[in-house]
């Protein structure tokens, strides 16, 4: 996956937004046309104002790292569904998640330790 730094992510998530002006004032010079300068006059002003404020308000949000990766490892859950080295699932917190263990199978109902994350699927072991 690509990195991109702040600037290009927040080009990217502004880019549809500055696209739409032209598109507006060219249907306002065609549908209504007595309204055509005065929404120019509008928008030389109002698209830097709205840059402005969104660069404020987003920009410092668009870090390099993802909150979608947070780290499970270490924490407990509890079996949902028979867990053997090729699948079954936890519930960690609220969440149901995918998991296997490394070895035998861990019955539902076991409280569990998860071990290392996977994407989307936990390696999880028996809890002492």
């Amino acid at each position: 996956m690509t990195k991109l730094s702040k600037r290009a992510k927040f080009l990217v998530i502004t880019i549809d937004e500055l696209l739409l002006i032209p598109i507006v004032l060219a249907l306002l010079l065609v549908l209504v046309p007595e309204y055509f300068l005065p929404a120019v006059l509008i928008a030389l002003v109002g698209t830097p104002l709205f840059l402005a404020v969104k660069y404020y308000v987003i920009y410092p949000v668009l870090g390099d790292e993802s909150y979608a990766n947070y780290d499970l490892s270490g924490q407990s859950g509890r079996v949902y569904e028979t867990v053997t080295p090729t699948g079954g699932k936890v519930k960690v917190g609220a969440e149901i998640w995918e998991a296997r263990c490394e070895t035998g199978s861990i019955p539902c109902g076991m409280d569990v330790m998860i071990v290392v994350r996977e994407g989307l699927r936990l390696v999880v072991r028996p809890q002492k």
